[in-house]
């Protein structure tokens, strides 16, 4: 009789354990996927926040053979996909390959392209025509800075950054095209003038808004030439003194050993423009902010004042006219 009754009771307390086990493994499900979302959240602020940002920063990753951070710019399952195009095993091995195939690594850092024609934005998606992409260069023909990078498809993620979820390896006919020398939109372009020389009219970022990742991108490498190439003679006068120091090429070299994140520091966010007279704009630099995981909250870099544009003569453009503190 005791064993009839000590047979329901244990089937009772194994049941009973069974629902607390079952009660543990959804808590425990919950609390992955919540651990999930998070992680997702955080890394759709590392992503770049548009189309254009994407095609730079990607440049300039292979270009600096950040190889595993370029990987960072594809969702997984698209990383073994775009490595087997490559010949090779995994993403980082594919990105070494590619980045090995950088002739001019100043250059490939700075790929111009017909925003109107090589990216398409519909609503959280865009593609990307990195095939359309080529390089400024006073050779005659052209000579590529490296490889194109494909086409892509992208989605916004959480309202955040971009994130490569599909992509095709460019033709093997692909070439660069040609230049037009009546853009169609000189804000909505990044074509160069034709140009035989390196006395004619220079390549200069066209989207205000664009101009301190720009800048930025130059003083996180030290690269005194864009005081030349971006500045006018008062531009490079005021910018050394907001800085300063004695001229403008010390200005980028003291803002260079403040930057502690060099690529993360080419990639700010919160740049805004002001219009002036026409061909006249002001870009506020000032409250620029940047997201990374391994900086958190700490700036990578300083901010970079108050900058007055206008639009180069002869050219697609803007110089550097003006610079004042924040």
């Amino acid at each position: 009789m005791q064993w009839k009754l000590l047979v329901p009771g244990l089937a009772l307390g194994v049941v009973g354990s069974l629902g607390v086990a079952s009660e543990h493994l959804q808590v425990l499900t919950v609390q992955r996927q919540q651990a999930e979302q998070a992680h997702d959240y955080q890394v759709s602020q590392m992503l770049p926040r548009s189309p254009q940002d994407e095609l730079q920063v990607f440049h300039s990753l292979l270009a600096r053979r950040e190889t595993r951070r370029a990987c960072f710019l594809l969702a997984e399952p698209i990383r073994p996909v775009f490595a087997a195009a490559q010949g090779e095993g995994d993403c980082v091995a594919a990105m070494e390959k590619l980045s090995g195939q950088i002739t001019d690594k100043g250059r490939y850092e700075l790929p111009i392209y017909d925003a109107a024609t090589a990216i398409s934005v519909q609503g959280d998606r865009a593609t990307v025509d990195a095939c359309a992409v080529y390089w400024n260069t006073f050779t005659r023909p052209p000579v590529d800075a490296g490889p194109r990078l494909g086409r892509w498809e992208m989605q916004r993620q959480h309202g955040n950054g971009y994130l490569i979820t599909g992509w095709q390896s460019c033709p093997a006919t692909s070439t660069p095209p040609a230049v037009s020398s009546t853009p169609s939109s000189a804000a909505a372009r990044h074509v160069p003038p034709p140009t035989t020389s390196s006395t004619g009219a220079r390549w200069l970022p066209s989207y205000p808004p664009g101009y301190p990742a720009v800048l930025a991108a130059a003083i996180g490498r030290g690269n005194t030439d864009v005081c030349e190439s971006m500045f006018t003679d008062t531009g490079r006068e005021q910018f050394a003194r907001v800085v300063g120091a004695a001229t403008c090429a010390d200005a980028i070299t003291a803002l260079s050993a403040k930057v502690t994140d060099a690529t993360n520091y080419a990639n700010p966010r919160g740049a805004y423009s002001i219009p002036g007279a026409p061909g006249h704009v002001t870009v506020d630099a000032c409250s620029l902010t940047w997201a990374s995981a391994t900086t958190g909250t700490r700036p990578p870099g300083p901010q970079l004042g108050r900058l007055s544009l206008r639009t180069q003569t002869g050219g697609v453009g803007y110089l550097v006219v003006g610079v004042t503190p924040c």
